[in-house]
């Protein structure tokens, strides 16, 4: 049992740093404790995030669980704010209350597992919290002193890993955020969408649930054609040796103005297994998402234009039209000027911008 425990513990530690195999380690604590299932579940009601690792069990049931029954399961509900470390049973939500939820008669009754389970959360957020979890099977709905046992052992240690992983998670946060100082709203983001970190700005993005919403524990957007633009450009930022550009752009308008919104997606350099649980084998942060409102960010570019390089305000204009790439005539008619008067505009952005041609001219204005 020791040699078994220590390979237990020393996994738990490694999976701080590489977070490609939590499922594995699930089924592995499972069976040295006697247990049906493991679990680790991420709840956020503050942005609508339920998110659960658990091998075991039926995908339909997780999935049930994810888009509606985790609003309504008692069990988080009483111990969404207790310390982490700290093991919990049915007896802390009340078992008759529990028995008596549309949770477990209406749900979980059906879902192939027991309702006696023993939980610990492994942090908490305001009202936020991840949770690992044992499970008992219908069969044998009864919790063992094994379980017990191996949950004191087991609990410390996991909470010490998920400590590491969320410190490695926001350094890298704070990183993409000092590169993006100007965005209204950042995410970091998994290869199937699901999402690891948020900063304010996304946070109230999602809160508000205008042009982004969680839908089983994935960010969407309120089209569905954008949604799947936006896939597709997560798809390439995981693929290490695609060579797609490091960056893409999704533009979708905002459902209660009409505004467009611009939403970048840069390809991740991450600090590696940088994750929260319960996220699998893609659990690392594949790519960046960056939210800009399209009129605030081209006025923002204009006046770096302007400041940088002394370009007059028609003459930004048309530098940061002429960058898109599809010649003059369609720049000169975006910005309503006439092909001779982008003419001599461009001759004196080229003197002020010390460029020769237009190639030369989008770099720059790409860079900038």
């Amino acid at each position: 049992m020791d040699k078994e425990f220590n390979d237990l513990i020393g996994s738990i530690y490694d999976y701080a740093l590489d977070s490609g195999a939590w499922s594995d380690l699930m089924s592995r604590v499972a069976d040295f404790a006697g247990a049906e299932n493991a679990a680790m579940v991420v709840i956020d009601p503050r942005i609508g995030l339920s998110s659960v690792l658990t091998p075991r069990a039926d995908p339909n049931v997780v999935a049930a669980y994810n888009a509606h029954w985790w609003q309504h399961d008692p069990t988080a509900q009483a111990t969404a704010s207790i310390p982490p470390g700290q093991i919990t049973d049915l007896s802390h939500t009340g078992r008759d209350v529990y028995y008596a939820s549309a949770f477990q008669n209406e749900f979980w009754a059906k879902s192939g597992l027991g309702a006696e389970r023993l939980a610990g959360n492994l942090y908490t957020d305001g009202i936020g919290f991840g949770s690992f979890v044992l499970q008992t099977s219908s069969a044998r709905d009864e919790i063992t002193d094994r379980m017990v046992s191996v949950c004191r052992m087991v609990l410390p240690h996991l909470v010490r890993s998920v400590q590491i992983q969320r410190r490695l998670l926001h350094l890298a946060a704070a990183l993409a955020a000092r590169d993006h100082p100007d965005a209204e709203g950042l995410m970091l983001v998994d290869r199937d969408l699901r999402l690891l970190w948020a900063d304010a700005d996304a946070e109230a993005h999602l809160a508000r649930r205008d042009a982004f919403r969680i839908a089983d524990g994935r960010v969407a957007l309120c089209d569905t054609a954008a949604t799947h633009r936006l896939e597709a450009a997560i798809r390439a930022c995981a693929r290490p040796e695609s060579t797609t550009a490091r960056r893409s752009e999704v533009v979708l308008a905002c459902p209660n103005s009409g505004a467009p919104i611009v939403i970048e997606v840069i390809r991740n350099q991450p600090l590696t297994g940088a994750s929260v649980p319960p996220m699998d084998t893609s659990a690392s942060a594949t790519a960046l998402i960056a939210v800009h409102h399209a009129m605030h960010r081209t006025e923002r570019r204009l006046a770096g234009l302007i400041e940088l390089y002394g370009l007059t305000r028609a003459e930004a204009r048309l530098a940061i039209e002429i960058a898109k790439g599809d010649g003059r005539a369609a720049a000169a008619a975006r910005v309503g000027i006439s092909v001779n008067t982008a003419r001599t505009h461009l001759a004196s952005i080229f003197g002020k911008m010390g460029v020769h041609r237009q190639t030369e001219l989008m770099r720059k204005i790409q860079g900038s």
